[in-house]
């Protein structure tokens, strides 16, 4: 009898750098003796939720790659970020590429209906990642996206109807076509038409990727940590991790999607 059919298995190698966050905080001592409230705790529960705040920021609007655009320099989303200190190279949108970069890099992003996006407007952005789109997939939605182009759609399931289900991760509000909605403050609304940052626009958007294509790499958590300079009676606190997001995929797979240019 004939032998089974023999196969090669071809590998690609890929390398995934893991960077830093960080974030500082210089405090009084004095101020901090006489403050009402317990302040050391307070602000260290605070510098944590920052690098929180901006992994979900690089998470949805990295571009590491320098290739989308942003202007980021001029770019104080949501007023999280102040005026300072952004759009160098120590911005921490340029610690990986993120979900808006990654469509645009795949050419699954499009225009949507700017005053109502449409079920087929949002099928379609669903359709261009082909089978990527079948499972696995989590829809990111900016509040006003939410609000004006989703909470009126008939597809739209919110969380009293289609009540608990282990599948959804924590922070979906509602289920469309069966895949989870979660609203993120970090997909902004003063955007371009053309979905990306140039300092004059007040479009939104909505974002879609395949969970099972990405994954969290990351050598070290949140550490918090202070030290006393007594020379100057101030105390320093610090928090750090090195943690990216990233894809085991060939470059510009088509594993996200971007339904951009919708009226906030």
């Amino acid at each position: 009898p004939a032998n089974y059919q023999a196969s090669t298995v071809l590998t690609e190698s890929k390398t995934i750098a893991v960077k830093g966050f960080a974030t500082r905080y210089i405090v009084d001592d004095g101020a901090a003796e006489d403050s009402a409230l317990a302040l050391m705790p307070l602000l260290s529960r605070q510098i944590a939720s920052d690098l929180e705040d901006a992994w979900e920021d690089c998470w949805i609007n990295g571009d590491a790659s320098g290739t989308l655009g942003d202007a980021l320099g001029s770019w104080n989303i949501r007023s999280r970020w102040g005026a300072a200190g952004i759009g160098g190279a120590d911005d921490h949108r340029e610690a990986f590429d993120g979900l808006r970069q990654r469509s645009f890099a795949a050419s699954t992003q499009a225009a949507g209906t700017a005053a109502l996006a449409t079920t087929s407007e949002i099928l379609g952005r669903i359709s261009s990642m082909a089978e990527l789109g079948v499972g696995n997939l989590y829809i990111v939605a900016s509040p006003e996206a939410m609000i004006k182009h989703l909470m009126g759609n008939s597809d739209l399931l919110t969380i009293d109807k289609f009540g608990p289900n282990a599948s959804l991760v924590s922070g979906s509000v509602a289920s469309i076509f069966g895949h989870p909605v979660m609203m993120s403050r970090f997909m902004s609304a003063d955007l371009a038409a053309s979905g990306k940052f140039t300092g004059a626009g007040s479009q939104t958007g909505i974002l879609f990727y395949n969970a099972a294509s990405f994954a969290q790499y990351q050598k070290r958590g949140v550490t918090v940590e202070t030290d006393k300079n007594i020379g100057s009676g101030s105390i320093e606190i610090v928090a750090t991790m090195r943690n990216v997001v990233a894809s085991a995929d060939a470059a510009n797979t088509k594993n996200c999607a971007f339904l951009r240019d919708l009226n906030s």
